[in-house]
């Protein structure tokens, strides 16, 4: 019966020794819409054991985009990285990097940016310049034309999750969105 018990201990230390040692790869997928891209993906993760962690995937003009990180055994990740890629042909692109660590010495505060006005050519580079000069670093956006409810022009709406580093003003981030353009709403919450 010791025997037994020690077997099965050892089968647990080394289960979770190699759960300890896992690889984290974010992976680009890109080519025309179809059905089973996903599919495709999932199943070579699945078969390296690997765990699809978290994903944004988007249908834009006929094309199919996706971000995908997954984990996987760290003496799986060659394995995974060489299936994933062979996936990829004429029409299908897919680029497999290893998660770099984020240098996280500078404290962040994370804000939720809604910016809606007037389309113009030229209105994302505005915000965008205006994010940068003000410190924001965009860990998310999304980016939509709407028609407006009266005329049906074009409005520009996008919603972004931002961080400012510590000492950074979300007021002043406000103020500089807002001075683009007198059209511009700006909520920062």
């Amino acid at each position: 019966m010791k025997e037994k018990v020690s077997s099965s201990m050892d089968e647990r230390k080394k289960a979770v020794h190699v759960y300890c040692m896992q690889e984290t790869l974010v992976l680009t997928v890109l080519g025309p819409d179809r059905t089973g891209i996903v599919d495709s993906l999932a199943s070579a993760v699945n078969e390296h054991g690997g765990s699809w962690q978290e994903s944004q995937m988007a249908r834009l003009a006929g094309q199919f985009a996706g971000l995908v990180r997954v984990t996987c055994p760290a003496d799986a990740a060659a394995g995974l990285t060489t299936a994933l890629e062979n996936l990829s042909s004429a029409n299908l692109r897919i680029s497999v990097v290893q998660e770099t660590s984020a240098d996280d010495s500078e404290v962040r505060s994370s804000y939720h940016l809604d910016v809606l006005g007037n389309d113009r050519p030229g209105i994302l580079s505005e915000v965008s310049r205006v994010l940068r000069s003000q410190n924001a670093n965009i860990v998310e956006m999304e980016t939509r034309l709407e028609p407006a409810p009266e005329s049906g022009q074009a409005i520009f709406h996008t919603i972004a999750s931002v961080t400012l580093i510590q000492d950074a003003s979300p007021e002043d981030l406000a103020h500089a969105l807002e001075e683009l353009s007198p059209d511009l709403q700006v909520s920062l919450s």
